[in-house]
């Protein structure tokens, strides 16, 4: 089972799973769902609380429909907001050692607390000809993977991971696109979220987040005006960088509002997106809702089996 939260509601997807090239593959969808939250799953402290998400979880087994196979394990998807990302400057000849000295002062200082471990990983996203690089960081709150995995051994469930729902709906879409790769698309993919109050553009690079930027609207998008959010922020990226790649780049598109009738005529229509927008193909077994359940799906589908 995969399970994404956010501050509302929970979405949840049920399936059997193969490792396949040592990975996790949804062999088969048995069934996927929404349910409302109506507890803080944060502490006031700030982290998980696993007593909470057991309660959740438990939640959601029970809701299944009969019939559906009981899950054995389960991967948690929490909210961007949850986690940190960042970059740092350093020097190519430094030792790992030395890297992670300061990044690990870098999260110090994030969490505000001497205290808190912080679980972590970083990739080079560029190397400097003054001899420095740049290196780009995610850190999580160590406490979220074991009050995570404390969760899952109150109801005799295997933890295979903790994730964040950005990270777990692009890679939902780009899974569902694997076959249909072309060789003229270049290495930076633009991936738009376009929800009821919020549009947002995150652009990356070989799998490196290089930028982020948004719309928002407190009295709602309709279909147009989201549409026209998005062209802007991708007018304003494609003027800025785009003329310094020699391969246009991928856009895929996601949100609540993708799911809303016309809205994919009105992008097939736009000059701006139409010849960059790529059409995510949604799984079989979740076509009903494919632009929600693409973040548990992708929470899991070819997540590493270690």
């Amino acid at each position: 089972m995969s399970v994404c939260l956010d501050d509302s509601s929970v979405r949840w997807v049920c399936g059997s799973v193969v490792v396949r090239d040592g990975v996790y593959r949804f062999e088969r969808i048995h069934a996927s769902g929404r349910e409302s939250v109506s507890q803080c799953l944060q502490t006031v402290e700030g982290s998980l609380d696993g007593d909470l998400l057991a309660k959740l979880l438990r939640r959601l087994l029970g809701s299944m429909r009969q019939g559906v196979p009981t899950p054995e394990g389960v991967v948690i998807s929490l909210p961007d907001n949850w986690v940190y990302f960042a970059e740092i400057q350093t020097r190519q000849d430094d030792e790992e050692q030395s890297i992670r000295f300061q990044i690990e002062e870098l999260l110090e200082t994030v969490a505000g607390d001497e205290g808190v471990s912080m679980a972590y990983d970083w990739q080079t996203k560029a190397l400097l000809s003054d001899g420095s690089m740049s290196l780009a960081v995610a850190g999580m709150d160590q406490r979220h993977v074991l009050e995570a995995e404390r969760a899952c051994k109150q109801l005799k469930l295997q933890c295979l991971g903790v994730t964040v729902n950005t990270l777990a709906g692009l890679n939902g879409y780009l899974q569902t696109l694997r076959s249909q790769a072309e060789p003229t698309w270049g290495p930076t993919l633009l991936h738009g979220q376009l929800g009821g109050h919020r549009i947002a553009l995150r652009v990356y690079s070989e799998g490196l987040l290089l930028h982020e930027s948004a719309e928002v609207n407190d009295e709602g998008f309709s279909a147009v005006q989201a549409v026209s959010a998005m062209e802007k922020l991708v007018s304003i990226w494609n003027r800025d960088h785009a003329a310094r790649d020699a391969e246009p780049p991928r856009l895929i598109l996601g949100g609540s509002l993708m799911a809303t009738k016309g809205v994919e005529v009105i992008v097939r229509r736009s000059a701006v997106l139409s010849a960059l927008w790529v059409n995510s193909p949604p799984r079989r077994e979740l076509q009903a809702h494919w632009h929600d359940d693409v973040l548990p799906f992708g929470a899991l589908e070819a997540m590493p089996c270690v």
